[in-house]
């Protein structure tokens, strides 16, 4: 799952459904990457989106955004 914030990619997300994962991670949210200046979790399972988007809210406000600047030609 794609997530945007501002309309900007700020993190890959997907949900843990395969056996592989035992049933301690089944069920649960990992984040597979992050962009636009979020920094990656130290923990990169949650147990729902709620604290996914809690935790995207708290980093986001602290990372700096990228300059979305716009050059203009002389």
């Amino acid at each position: 799952m794609l997530v945007l914030r501002h309309g900007l990619l700020v993190a890959v997300i997907v949900q843990l459904e395969d056996e592989s994962h035992g049933d301690r991670y089944l069920g649960r949210w990992h984040v597979e990457a992050t962009f636009d200046g979020l920094p990656s979790p130290v923990r990169q399972v949650f147990d729902d989106l709620g604290e996914i988007r809690s935790w995207i809210e708290r980093n986001a406000a602290s990372s700096r955004p990228a300059d979305r600047s716009v050059a203009t030609p002389f």
